[in-house]
């Protein structure tokens, strides 16, 4: 029983750590934390003791990966969020954003260039096609998706952009699935990677493209982004296509891409 209470007051000081940060935050979040943290904890000190007398080294080790493993949410983001999506899918797209974009506009930084076609709620590209991934308040993931129909250089796109830098681009604007839910981009933070947010997303996406009668998923990935190429195998995803791509500097692949595919 000693054992028991000790880790019990273990966890009372691992539930203070987290709840720290909040303290600046309003009071009834601050209590829903550690309502749910300490709950979840008793029951989980009281299963590990009873049931399996791990030791304390043991249950320290245990308690710390309860604590990391967290609940993700997802909706539909706010326009309010549209220069965080856009932060997103400058890590998502490793440097072709910044090919795109960077000096388009003086003074203007390439994610807040996208975030203003983010805001624009009628087009394809918009925080109403972004499904968020957040934790305790904080966004920490996002998907960027539409029909694939809509996937490739269009005729705005050719007023804005410099042709030299379109060309560039053009096999991978020119790649897509018909009758599909194209993925433009998916990214979750670093900090909260490794925990099921991106897998959430994709089943996110997949609910969506049944909602719109569409056949697949699909999504374009560099061949060297092993990382994203292993989640999305592992998810159901074929390659039906290779991409070339000669490479740039602001680009931080340089070999090819391939084009993947996911029924639902």
């Amino acid at each position: 029983m000693s054992r028991l209470f000790l880790n019990l007051f273990y966890i009372c000081v691992f539930v203070l750590s987290i709840i720290k940060t909040e303290v600046n935050k309003n009071r009834k979040k601050i209590l829903f934390i550690l309502k749910n943290l300490l709950l979840k904890g008793f029951l989980f000190v009281i299963v590990s003791n009873i049931k399996y007398a791990v030791t304390r080294q043991e249950f320290l080790i245990n308690m710390i990966i309860w604590i990391v493993v967290m609940k993700f949410t997802y909706r539909q983001a706010r326009e309010e969020e549209c220069i965080e999506v856009a932060e997103l899918v400058s890590i998502a797209s490793a440097g072709v954003l910044d090919l795109l974009y960077k000096g388009l506009v003086p003074g203007k930084k390439p994610v807040e260039l996208l975030a203003e076609f983010l805001r624009d709620a009628d087009g394809c590209y918009s925080y109403r096609n972004t499904t968020i991934a957040e934790t305790e308040g904080r966004l920490v993931g996002m998907a960027v998706s539409y029909d694939s129909v809509h996937h490739g250089i269009n005729d705005s796109m050719r007023t804005f952009f410099p042709s030299g830098r379109l060309i560039l681009l053009e096999d991978l604007f020119a790649s897509r699935v018909e009758k599909s839910l194209y993925i433009d981009a998916l990214a979750v933070h670093e900090n909260y990677r490794g925990k099921g947010a991106a897998r959430g997303l994709l089943d996110e996406a997949k609910q969506k493209a049944q909602n719109m009668d569409l056949g697949s998923l699909s999504l374009i990935a560099f061949n060297e982004n092993s990382i994203a190429l292993n989640l999305y195998r592992s998810f159901g995803f074929e390659k039906v296509k290779d991409i070339r791509f000669e490479g740039h500097e602001l680009v931080r692949y340089s070999g090819n891409a391939a084009l993947l595919v996911c029924e639902v």
